[in-house]
């Protein structure tokens, strides 16, 4: 999977075969492979992330590869964005120091360059 804008791989995006719950994460690299043996043919794929819009593949042979799926991104799925700092720092639920800071952003206070 590749962002429309930059070409880029697309990481960490939800591929599921439509009506059903078996799905697969796209790599580092925005790929994936996923088992669709003992599954009605033709079926539909969704390809999912946060910050893009859905898209749909109709798959009719089980042995055909799917082209590079190309996702647009979607920036009014984006309303907040949330930064939370702990540097992987895990502590025990009673250290003084467990909680961390989270910094809250809305969109509308965003500038557009």
């Amino acid at each position: 999977m590749l962002d429309s804008a930059t070409l880029a791989p697309v990481p960490g995006a939800a591929v599921i075969v439509k009506g059903t719950t078996r799905g697969i994460s796209t790599d580092a690299e925005g790929r994936y492979t996923m088992n669709i043996e003992g599954l009605p043919i033709p079926l539909t794929l969704t390809f999912a992330s946060i910050g893009y819009h859905s898209e749909e593949r109709l798959v009719r042979d089980a042995g055909v590869a799917i082209p590079d799926v190309v996702m647009r991104p979607d920036l009014a799925q984006l309303n907040d964005i949330v930064v939370v700092g702990g540097c992987g720092i895990v502590r025990p639920w009673w250290h003084p120091l467990r909680w961390y800071s989270t910094l809250r952003i809305k969109t509308r206070n965003l500038i557009s360059r």
